[in-house]
Protein backbone atom coordinates (compact mmCIF):
# COMPACT_ATOMS: atom_id res chain seq x y z
CA UNK A 1 0.00 0.00 0.00
CA UNK A 2 1.29 3.45 -0.77
CA UNK A 3 1.62 6.27 1.73
CA UNK A 4 -1.18 8.25 0.09
CA UNK A 5 -3.83 5.55 0.43
CA UNK A 6 -6.27 6.10 3.25
CA UNK A 7 -8.84 3.65 4.45
CA UNK A 8 -12.43 4.85 4.40
CA UNK A 9 -13.45 2.31 7.01
CA UNK A 10 -13.36 3.87 10.48
CA UNK A 11 -11.33 2.04 13.09
CA UNK A 12 -13.48 0.28 15.68
CA UNK A 13 -12.61 1.17 19.26
CA UNK A 14 -13.71 -1.34 21.89
CA UNK A 15 -14.47 -0.30 25.44
CA UNK A 16 -13.80 -2.41 28.51
CA UNK A 17 -16.86 -4.06 29.99
CA UNK A 18 -15.37 -4.27 33.49
CA UNK A 19 -17.28 -7.52 33.80
CA UNK A 20 -15.46 -9.54 36.45
CA UNK A 21 -17.88 -12.46 36.62
CA UNK A 22 -19.93 -14.23 33.94
CA UNK A 23 -23.72 -14.03 33.81
CA UNK A 24 -25.48 -17.13 35.14
CA UNK A 25 -26.45 -18.24 31.62
CA UNK A 26 -22.82 -17.91 30.45
CA UNK A 27 -21.25 -19.91 33.30
CA UNK A 28 -19.23 -23.04 32.65
CA UNK A 29 -21.43 -26.14 32.91
CA UNK A 30 -19.35 -29.20 33.84
CA UNK A 31 -21.96 -31.85 32.85
CA UNK A 32 -22.58 -30.17 29.49
CA UNK A 33 -18.85 -29.96 28.71
CA UNK A 34 -18.25 -33.54 29.89
CA UNK A 35 -20.89 -34.68 27.39
CA UNK A 36 -19.17 -32.69 24.60
CA UNK A 37 -15.80 -34.24 25.47
CA UNK A 38 -17.24 -37.76 25.55
CA UNK A 39 -19.06 -37.34 22.23
CA UNK A 40 -15.85 -36.12 20.52
CA UNK A 41 -13.86 -39.02 21.97
CA UNK A 42 -16.51 -41.56 21.02
CA UNK A 43 -17.03 -40.30 17.46
CA UNK A 44 -13.27 -40.19 16.81
CA UNK A 45 -12.29 -43.46 18.48
CA UNK A 46 -15.11 -45.96 18.09
CA UNK A 47 -14.13 -49.00 16.02
CA UNK A 48 -10.43 -48.05 16.21
CA UNK A 49 -7.47 -50.11 17.39
CA UNK A 50 -4.52 -48.74 19.37
CA UNK A 51 -1.72 -47.43 17.14
CA UNK A 52 1.16 -45.74 18.97
CA UNK A 53 2.25 -43.85 15.85
CA UNK A 54 -1.16 -42.29 15.19
CA UNK A 55 -2.12 -41.49 18.79
CA UNK A 56 -0.19 -38.19 19.20
CA UNK A 57 -1.73 -36.57 16.12
CA UNK A 58 -5.15 -38.05 16.87
CA UNK A 59 -5.02 -36.69 20.43
CA UNK A 60 -4.11 -33.21 19.19
CA UNK A 61 -6.90 -33.29 16.62
CA UNK A 62 -9.47 -34.33 19.23
CA UNK A 63 -8.29 -31.63 21.67
CA UNK A 64 -8.85 -29.01 18.94
CA UNK A 65 -12.30 -30.44 18.20
CA UNK A 66 -13.22 -30.32 21.89
CA UNK A 67 -12.23 -26.64 22.09
CA UNK A 68 -14.21 -25.82 18.92
CA UNK A 69 -17.36 -27.58 20.18
CA UNK A 70 -17.16 -25.92 23.59
CA UNK A 71 -16.61 -22.46 22.06
CA UNK A 72 -19.62 -23.07 19.79
CA UNK A 73 -21.72 -23.83 22.88
CA UNK A 74 -21.41 -20.21 23.99
CA UNK A 75 -18.40 -19.88 26.29
CA UNK A 76 -17.11 -16.76 24.57
CA UNK A 77 -15.34 -15.13 27.53
CA UNK A 78 -13.34 -18.17 28.57
CA UNK A 79 -9.82 -19.14 27.60
CA UNK A 80 -9.81 -22.86 26.94
CA UNK A 81 -7.05 -25.44 27.32
CA UNK A 82 -7.82 -28.97 26.14
CA UNK A 83 -5.76 -32.11 25.99
CA UNK A 84 -6.38 -35.76 25.25
CA UNK A 85 -4.31 -38.68 26.52
CA UNK A 86 -4.57 -42.05 24.78
CA UNK A 87 -3.17 -45.07 26.63
CA UNK A 88 -2.94 -48.68 25.52
CA UNK A 89 -5.14 -50.92 27.65
CA UNK A 90 -2.97 -53.82 28.81
CA UNK A 91 -4.34 -54.12 32.33
CA UNK A 92 -1.88 -51.69 33.92
CA UNK A 93 -2.80 -48.63 35.93
CA UNK A 94 -2.37 -45.03 34.87
CA UNK A 95 -2.67 -41.87 36.91
CA UNK A 96 -3.00 -38.36 35.58
CA UNK A 97 -2.70 -35.18 37.61
CA UNK A 98 -2.77 -31.46 36.92
CA UNK A 99 -2.60 -28.18 38.78
CA UNK A 100 -3.99 -24.76 37.98
CA UNK A 101 -3.89 -21.31 39.47
CA UNK A 102 -7.32 -19.80 39.02
CA UNK A 103 -10.38 -18.20 40.54
CA UNK A 104 -12.53 -21.06 41.90
CA UNK A 105 -15.71 -18.96 41.57
CA UNK A 106 -15.58 -18.66 37.77
CA UNK A 107 -12.90 -21.03 36.43
CA UNK A 108 -13.54 -24.75 36.08
CA UNK A 109 -12.67 -27.97 34.28
CA UNK A 110 -14.31 -31.09 32.87
CA UNK A 111 -12.97 -34.56 32.13
CA UNK A 112 -14.40 -37.57 30.30
CA UNK A 113 -13.06 -41.05 29.60
CA UNK A 114 -13.73 -43.30 26.62
CA UNK A 115 -12.69 -46.94 26.88
CA UNK A 116 -12.56 -49.80 24.39
CA UNK A 117 -10.78 -53.14 24.45
CA UNK A 118 -7.34 -52.05 23.15
CA UNK A 119 -7.02 -48.55 24.66
CA UNK A 120 -8.68 -45.82 26.63
CA UNK A 121 -8.65 -42.06 26.19
CA UNK A 122 -9.01 -39.27 28.73
CA UNK A 123 -10.06 -35.84 27.50
CA UNK A 124 -9.79 -32.78 29.74
CA UNK A 125 -10.77 -29.17 29.24
CA UNK A 126 -9.86 -26.25 31.49
CA UNK A 127 -11.83 -23.01 31.21
CA UNK A 128 -10.47 -19.77 32.66
CA UNK A 129 -12.75 -16.73 32.64
CA UNK A 130 -11.21 -13.49 31.43
CA UNK A 131 -12.56 -9.95 31.56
Amino acid sequence: MSKNCHSTIPEVVYQNTYKLKPDEVDRFSTPKVEQIIYSVLESSLKDKEYDAKRCPSLGTKMADQIKEHVKASGLSRYKLVAYVTIVQNMGEGCQQASRCLWDPEVDNFATATFECKSFYAVGSLYAMYYE
